[in-house]
C-alpha cells in the first residue's frame, strides 16, 4: 500500500509538469518526441523528456509487479484455505509459496541490475567484402567478425597497424572492440570514424559510440551520442529504451 502510494505522489508530481496522455502515446509509439508537450503547451528539453520516461516505466513496472505478487499471494491463500490439504494440494502449496518467492526475487533483480550491455548489443551485420581484399589481414579479420569472433578480428585489425584504413574497415575494428569489451579503444575507433553525416555508417556510429561510452562509465558522453539518434534512425528505439535506464 505505501510503495503504491509513494508511486502515485509522483505520478500526481510529474503531472503538474507534463502532459502524461502525450507521454503515454509517446512512448507506445503513436507520437513524436516533439509532440509530447508540458501542461503549459511548451516543448520539452530532450534530457527532461528523457527523465520523465524513466520515471513513468519506473512507476509502472513497479506497480505491475505489485499486482502480480498480490495475485499469487490472493491463490496462495485460496488454497491454504479449503480445509484438510490431500497430498497433490499439498504439493501446490508448496508450488505457489515457490513461485511467489521466485517471482519476487526476480522482481527485486530486475529492479536492481540495472541494463545489461549484452541486451543492447547486437552484431552488426558486415557489409563489405573481404574476398576482395585477398589473404591479407584485413580479410581475415573481416571473416573473424562475420563469425562473431571479435576478439580475433580486433587482434588481426590491430595487427596490420595500417593508419591509412578506410572508414569501412575502421568501423569493423571499432565494433570488434566493442565486440570483445575493449571500450576504450572502441571510442577511440568510433570517434577517427565521426558521426557526421559524411560517414557512410554515421548511424550506427552514433548507436555503438554511445554503447561503448556507457559501459566505459561516461555516461554524460554516453546521453550525447544517444541523443543524436533521431525518429528513424538506425535503433532509434533502443536508444530510448537506454537513455530511459541509465542515470548520471
Amino acid at each position: 500500500m505505501l510503495i503504491k502510494i509513494r508511486f502515485g505522489e509522483l505520478i500526481l508530481a510529474m503531472s503538474k509538469e507534463i502532459n502524461l496522455e502525450l507521454l503515454e502515446k509517446y512512448i507506445v509509439g503513436e507520437i513524436t518526441k516533439e509532440e509530447v508537450l508540458s501542461v503549459n503547451n511548451e516543448p520539452l528539453d530532450p534530457m527532461e523528456l528523457s527523465k520523465f520516461i524513466e520515471d513513468y516505466l519506473d512507476v509502472q513496472s513497479h506497480l505491475e509487479a505489485e499486482g502480480l505478487k498480490a495475485e499469487l499471494k490472493e491463490k496462495h491463500r485460496d488454497l491454504v484455505g479449503r480445509g484438510s490439504l490431500s497430498f497433490s494440494r499439498i504439493i501446490a502449496v508448496a508450488a505457489s509459496v515457490i513461485l511467489i518467492g521466485v517471482v519476487s526475487f526476480f522482481l527485486i533483480q530486475r529492479d536492481s541490475s540495472g541494463p545489461k550491455f549484452d541486451n543492447y548489443f547486437d552484431h552488426f551485420d558486415q557489409l563489405i567484402t573481404f574476398r576482395n581484399l585477398g589473404e591479407t589481414d584485413f580479410s581475415k579479420a573481416l571473416e573473424a567478425y562475420s563469425d562473431r569472433e571479435y576478439k580475433e578480428a580486433y587482434d588481426l585489425f590491430d595487427k596490420s597497424n595500417d593508419v591509412n584504413l578506410n572508414e569501412a574497415l575502421k568501423f569493423y575494428f571499432a565494433m570488434s572492440a566493442l565486440g570483445s569489451e575493449k571500450f576504450e579503444e572502441a571510442v577511440n575507433l568510433f570517434l577517427s570514424i565521426g558521426t557526421d553525416p559524411s560517414n557512410e555508417y554515421y548511424q550506427q556510429t552514433r548507436w555503438y559510440l554511445g554503447l561503448a561510452y556507457w559501459q566505459k562509465g561516461d555516461i554524460t558522453l554516453a546521453r550525447e551520442s544517444l541523443l543524436l539518434i533521431e525518429e528513424g534512425d538506425f535503433e532509434y528505439k533502443n536508444a530510448q529504451k537506454l537513455l530511459s535506464a541509465i542515470n548520471d
